[in-house]
């Protein structure tokens, strides 16, 4: 039976006793537990179920993510998943809990759902589970996930927080096909496990947690609290004696003289500083020494550090060390002329006169820039219920720039818990100095007397190392929230990220196979935008600490830089700066430099070694086949491998002939083997060599390339001038060219500068020239072959002429006629399999050796040598063989030529017979030499004559 109401469904639920479950999200109906409901949704055709959560029902906590393909995160969602699991481990901190996390996915194009549900018990095998969906809601406004949007829209869905549906495992929404299914990112669970609502009987209620800090990241002991008992001094100008001391221990700890030592107070915040000035002109930030600005020290009620004078470094600061760790001497120098002694001993009267008559000795915590006394036993009862864990808490006075509150020192909780006790304005010593100390964190400007220069000046963040794990990164990070935004931020961008490389003006992002060339810098935004997660991390970690006036100063700055990194100006700046970080000098001699490699989307082929492995950003590859690597023996589909088998014998019938082109197609694998052939395939339409050509290209995808035939048959570039042909050529290793125009002749020149692995020099469209190494093996399709003049013998030990005899009709009868498939075209571009199979098919035949040259292609690249000479032509029709004869140089010219030669054509005519003779008659001596025939001397060739016509 279904309820078309919620309200039905739970009044007959209450009624019954039963569980209410719902289907297609307007039909409500009972069952009789989770298991049964288990069994519904497996047993059904398209499941479209949803478990109901009832608003007053103990929960599982869970999250419900959306990450569409608009978003930075869309190919990264770990990062989402990592950010949602470690909330609840710090929700759980304080607990010994054991937390396991169930991740179901549900993808498509548009995007990807997660459903995260966790399962938390105790030490005793209890499951640990929150009183209703409000608090978990509570928990997840208290979150950085509530921050995570993409376009507007929430990343973690924050309106699955009440009474409502939550769609179940194996569960698709209506009209759509994504099921929730197990991801390979969960641990270990059984179905039943990803109902949120599901407890079973061992369980118990989380007390105690709602927005509670984390243990581990909060609490502080004596011995690494570093606090400072204090003298009760008044004045606060320095005496000569003052800056003896000051001067005395600062020449003999850092080894320089000093100038001059005086205080400085800001104008609007009265804050007070000590500076000395140095004779020191070295610059630490520089590396070097200026030619006149000079080196100061600033001591504060914080830190000592030094800065210098010159603008450029205006906001840098070097970190000597902190007031703690100051000689006793000098320490009391500052604690008085900085007025910290004056504002203790206030603060003891304050805490006297309005909380506890008893209070002693008041410490100032030098790290977390705070008032501290121990309470007496009576107001140690406030705090009773509001400790966690904690049954004799070590109770203290606290007095920040907030205000006023007793602390736990072992478990941080604070009484009152919302909002501290305002300070009385009429202690005036005491809140100016807590007011002075939090202006420590922002930037003041301070001026410094000497060379009349101003400064910006802010003092030193000290971020909790446990937050990132990583002393350099910390570090980066301090500085980044201590005013450093841009260049800093440039550093640790770089710091965190390392697949990307900035190099002569340009970005390239490593994407895991090949480097990407980045033109309009999306992929290193999105890279930069990725530096959002340290910051959230840093927020999430003081956003459950005490709100101390230096924590909410942290905050602050995080959330600000939170909301410029969304900004584009913000962006620009730092990634102009971080081009000297990614700056790789030398990257563009290293791109595609390994041409023995096959790169593939999936890892890289070694041609040496006969291995496939993953690719490695070292490889340097911005070109790849661009489909995945998949091994003979992987081959499934023996159909398919017969198919694309048949296809390529269909073409070149003859086994020889056949082998030697596959071969040659196969050497175009490895761009080191010398460019030592142009292979022209010729051919009647419809014979299949354009497909062939067509498959090869496709094989080889980045690595392929279809140029124009004008690059052969035009005339020669001047020097300067664009030629964007050659230009596609670089770093290709196959490259082929159509059917040349009629009349159209091949300039040698350029063949020969093509096919002789040299270097090419070109210049592409507004760009500069570029030197390159010629690695393409270049094939040429052609019906007719183009005309080629003169008898170049260099370059015709490169040519060689393919006959393809086949040819695809509708309706074969002759023999060699095969029914054409006009879905060829169709499957060499969208199929990847056909690529992968012959692929997998050069692969084999580049390490064959057993394949010659076949007597057919010997025969054709003759007889297109012969047409293509007038003068062979001639001798073939006007020359024989005769035992008893001897052909002269001096009766072929006059036969030719109609007259006598001149002497240099004669020397021509010459060479040209004698290479003819060479390839005709390889068993006659070729060379023109003296001949003796019938006792009579002639100079000429033996065995060969004249016809009589």
């Amino acid at each position: 039976m279904y309820y078309k109401t919620k309200s039905k469904a739970i009044r007959a639920s209450k009624s019954e006793n039963l569980l209410v479950v719902n289907r297609s999200i307007t039909e409500y109906f009972l069952t009789k537990n989770y298991t049964t409901f288990l069994d519904t949704i497996v047993n059904a055709n398209t499941p479209e179920y949803y478990e109901f959560i009832p608003k007053d029902a103990p929960v599982n906590p869970y999250f419900d993510i959306e990450i569409y393909n608009d978003s930075e995160y869309f190919d990264n969602p770990n990062v989402i998943l990592e950010l949602c699991t470690k909330q609840i481990m710090n929700y759980f901190d304080t607990l010994d809990v054991n937390i396991q996390k169930i991740i179901l996915q549900s993808h498509n194009a548009a995007k990807k759902s997660f459903h995260m549900i966790f399962r938390v018990r105790n030490a005793h095998g209890e499951l640990v589970v929150l009183k209703n969906v409000a608090r978990l809601k509570a928990m997840y406004e208290s979150s950085i996930l509530k921050d995570l949007k993409c376009n507007g829209k929430h990343i973690v869905d924050p309106s699955v927080y009440r009474e409502g549906l939550f769609r179940t495992m194996y569960s698709s929404k209506s009209g759509e096909n994504r099921p929730l299914v197990g991801c390979d990112l969960s641990d270990p669970f059984n179905d039943i496990e990803t109902f949120v609502c599901y407890t079973g009987n061992n369980f118990v209620l989380a007390k105690g947690l709602a927005c509670s800090p984390s243990r581990a990241s909060t609490s502080t002991s004596n011995s690494t609290t570093t606090t400072t008992r204090l003298c009760h001094e008044t004045d606060t100008q320095l005496t000569n004696k003052d800056t003896q001391i000051i001067k005395e221990y600062i020449e003999t700890t850092y080894k320089t003289n000093v100038i001059n030592v005086f205080t400085q107070t800001t104008p609007h915040t009265h804050t007070q500083f000590i500076i000395i000035s140095l004779d020191d002109l070295f610059c630490p930030f520089r590396g070097a020494c200026h030619k006149s600005n000079h080196q100061y020290i600033v001591i504060d009620k914080h830190s000592v550090k030094q800065k210098c004078h010159d603008p450029e470094h205006k906001d840098l600061k070097h970190l000597l060390g902190y007031i703690s760790q100051l000689p006793p001497e000098v320490l009391a120098v500052v604690h008085r002329v900085l007025a910290i002694d004056t504002a203790t001993k206030e603060c003891q009267t304050y805490i006297h006169e309005n909380f506890d008559p008893d209070v002693q000795d008041i410490l100032f915590d030098t790290n977390a820039l705070v008032f501290q006394g121990n309470a007496n036993r009576r107001l140690t009862t406030l705090l009773t219920g509001h400790t966690v864990g904690c049954l004799h808490p070590r109770t203290v006075h606290e007095i920040d720039n907030s205000g006023y509150c007793l602390k736990c020192l072992d478990c941080r909780s604070v009484f009152p818990s919302q909002l501290r006790i305002p300070i009385d304005p009429k202690y005036n010593e005491l809140t100016t100095f807590l007011m002075n100390v939090n202006q420590l964190n922002v930037t003041n400007n301070i001026s410094i007397h000497i060379g009349n220069t101003s400064d910006d000046f802010s003092c030193d963040v000290q971020l909790d190392e446990s937050i990132f794990n990583n002393v350099e990164v910390t570090k980066l990070f301090n500085q980044i929230l201590d005013g450093h935004k841009i260049a800093k931020f440039a550093e640790a961008f770089a710091l965190c990220t390392d697949n990307i490389v900035y190099s002569n003006t340009q970005w390239y992002v490593f994407d895991g196979t090949i480097f990407e060339h980045d033109s309009d810098m999306m992929m290193v935004k999105q890279a930069l935008m990725k530096m959002s997660v340290q910051l959230f991390a840093i927020k999430q970690h003081y956003e459950h600490l005490p709100h101390t006036q230096q924590y909410m100063q942290i905050l602050k700055n995080v959330k600000s830089l939170i909301v410029k990194l969304n900004k584009p100006g913000f962006k620009d700046d730092i990634i102009k700066e971080a081009r000297y970080f990614f700056h790789e000098k030398d990257f563009f001699s290293k791109l595609n430099s390994k041409k023995h490699l096959v790169p593939f989307t999936n890892g890289v082929f070694d041609l040496v070694t006969r291995q496939f492995r993953k690719t490695q950003k070292e490889d340097y590859f911005n070109f790849s086949v661009g489909y995945p690597y998949i091994e003979n023996s992987d081959t499934t589909d023996q159909t398919l491998h017969n198919q694309v088998t048949m296809f390529i014998n269909k073409i070149l019938p003859q086994q020889e002939v056949r082998d030697y082109v596959l071969k040659k197609l196969s050497e175009c694998l490895n761009g080191d083997i010398p460019n030592t052939a142009f292979l022209m395939f010729i051919g009647d339409g419809a014979n299949g060599k354009s497909q062939l050509l067509n498959l090869m290209k496709a094989t080889m995808g980045q690595l392929g390339e279809k140029v124009e035939v004008t690059l052969l048959t035009r005339k020669r570039n001047n020097a300067n001038e664009a030629n964007t042909e050659k230009v596609k050529l670089m770093h290709k290793r196959f490259a082929f060219l159509s059917e040349p125009e009629d009349g159209e002749k091949l300039n040698i020149g350029l063949l020969k500068e093509l096919t002789g692995s040299e270097e090419i020099v070109a210049r592409g469209l507004y760009q500069n020239s570029m030197t390159f190494v010629m690695e393409a093996k270049l094939f040429l399709a052609c019906n007719e072959l183009p005309e080629i003049r003169g008898e170049d013998t260099a370059l015709w030990r490169r040519i060689r002429v393919v006959d393809f005899p086949s040819r695809f009709v509708e309706n074969p009868n002759e023999p060699n006629e095969y029914a054409i498939d006009y879905t060829i075209p169709s499957r060499i571009r969208e199929d990847i399999t056909w690529r992968q199979t012959f692929m997998n098919v050069l692969l084999e035949y580049y390490y064959r050796t057993d394949i010659t040259e076949p007597l057919d292609v010997q025969l054709n690249t003759n007889e297109y040598r012969s047409q293509n000479n007038k003068f062979f032509a001639w001798l073939d029709e006007n020359v024989s063989t005769s035992e008893m004869d001897v052909l002269r140089l001096s009766d072929v010219c006059m036969a030719f030529l109609k007259k006598r030669a001149a002497p240099r054509a004669l020397t021509q005519y010459k060479t040209h017979v004698e290479q003819w003779i060479h390839q005709r008659y390889p068993t006659l001596q070729h060379k023109y030499q003296d001949s003796k025939l019938l006792g009579i001397q002639y100079k000429g060739w033996k065995g060969l004559v004249l016809n009589a016509n």
